[in-house]
């Protein structure tokens, strides 16, 4: 029988076997290994990395089909406190009232018993920010209890007193915070104050729970992109990591790229049950059902679901992937590696239209 102190040394092993794996394998996928730092925080486990796998082999052979589920993203808050440039500030008029501002606990247990037991991590973001409901320190309690990791996504600006307490005493794993790289940048595309999420950072950081990693979100953009180096100086010892972020745009006409979304392995469930394979699919347009009526795994299984995929295989992308594209800008990778129909890539000077990332 191991040890714990044998068992720790035999998880690190195994962690960061699978971080090196995964750096070398975005290497390789997207030419750019940071892209590991994104599915590192959800995938730690060998059964979770061999899912993955097969799923990216069924899109590249052109197959209708994923393996299995790795991932969940729930959105336990459909609205937000801030309206942002690249999101809300963007895109509020459409969204408002287009689905329950926050997730019950009823709908949130339901998830809960269907989930395969190929999920390993749950992460609260999508279109709202996460911390306006007031369930959410519940929910990640449940989810560690069930077996599973939790991440949470957040702007950060309500991460102290209470709800920063509730926060710190759950068993979260990754702790993401969105923000811009400087004190203008937050100015003008926030509306907030670039110190007083810093200083919330630091006051987090003195109560969380040991598990919780801390992560920045970096939204790239043409005044952000050359300020990386600097924000990672200034949080040396802050926080444990930074991120970059692609930054989207949904009011853009390009051509069929094929996009990887729907095979990777999460599926997304939002305010209202419905379900969807993209993260970016803000207004439930590729909807494949909805957990309340049907179980995930019905749902991946599902002719809805098969159809969408034949779809992209086809060449044939649904209006809604018609008119989405990430901005290509360094080092920002794209999700649409190698395998593609037609790749026309657009300067960031070029567009014109409203950006849009989510929290």
């Amino acid at each position: 029988m191991l040890t714990p102190e044998t068992a720790n040394s035999l998880n690190t092993v195994i962690d960061r076997f699978i971080y090196f794996i995964l750096r070398l394998a975005a290497r390789v996928y997207y030419g750019n290994p940071d892209q590991a730092d994104w599915i590192h925080e959800k995938v730690r486990r060998p059964a979770s990395l061999w899912v993955l796998a097969r799923n990216m082999w069924y899109y590249h052979r052109g197959i209708p089909k994923v393996h299995g589920l790795v991932t969940v993203n729930i959105e336990p808050s459909f609205g937000c406190n801030l309206r942002c440039r690249y999101c809300w500030g963007a895109y509020e008029t459409r969204l408002k009232g287009l689905r329950p501002p926050l997730m019950d606990w009823g709908l949130f247990s339901r998830i809960l018993e269907v989930l395969p037991p190929s999920v390993e991590t749950i992460t609260f973001g999508s279109v709202g920010e996460p911390l306006l409901n007031p369930l959410t320190p519940k929910m990640i309690h449940a989810i560690h209890a069930s077996g599973r990791r939790a991440c949470l996504y957040t702007n950060g600006v309500l991460l102290k007193g209470e709800k920063a307490e509730a926060i710190a005493a759950a068993p979260l794993s990754v702790l993401n915070i969105s923000i811009e790289p400087d004190a203008r940048t937050a100015r003008e595309y926030r509306g907030i104050n670039f110190d007083e999420i810093m200083e919330n950072i630091r006051e987090f950081r003195k109560i969380r729970n040991p598990m919780t990693r801390i992560q920045l979100s970096v939204v790239l953009h043409r005044d952000s992109h050359d300020k990386i180096s600097q924000l990672k100086n200034s949080c040396e010892g802050i926080v444990d990591g930074i991120k970059c972020s692609p930054m989207m745009k949904f009011d853009v006409t390009h051509t069929r790229d094929i996009c990887s979304e729907v095979w990777r392995g999460n599926l997304n469930i939002f305010t209202n049950g419905d379900v969807s394979p993209c993260c970016f699919d803000l207004y439930g347009d590729l909807r494949i059902g909805n957990i309340r009526e049907m179980s995930l795994e019905d749902m991946l299984r599902g002719q809805v679901f098969t159809n969408l995929m034949r779809q992209f295989i086809d060449g044939n992308l649904p209006q809604r992937c018609l008119h989405c594209q990430e901005v290509p800008i360094s080092p920002v990778w794209k999700r649409v590696p190698r395998r593609c129909v037609g790749h026309s890539v657009q300067t960031l000077e070029s567009h014109q239209e409203k950006e849009v990332s989510p929290t």
